[in-house]
């Protein structure tokens, strides 16, 4: 199922930040999650944090991932930085 997820990524355009906008060993990204207006879905986007801002910021860890997708009915689409 990973490879279904690889190809629906890339049938989506999806892209992440590239490695080069930051350095991995002093960053991480964190997806923020805000409301939606009214009945609109939840909005996403992905910030680049220092990894020493982290102790001032109130965050949740989050996994990439939560086990493996065994069909299509098992995964859901969300929308990152309008993508």
């Amino acid at each position: 199922m990973d490879e279904l997820d690889r190809i629906l990524n890339r049938k989506s355009g999806f892209q992440y930040p590239a490695a080069d906008q930051f350095d991995a060993r002093k960053h991480v990204r964190l997806l923020r999650i805000s409301p939606g207006e009214r009945d609109q879905p939840l909005s996403y986007s992905l910030e680049i944090v220092f990894l020493k801002h982290l102790r001032h910021i109130h965050y949740n860890a989050l996994s990439y991932t939560w086990g493996h997708a065994h069909s299509i009915d098992d995964m859901r689409e969300i929308r990152v930085d309008g993508q």
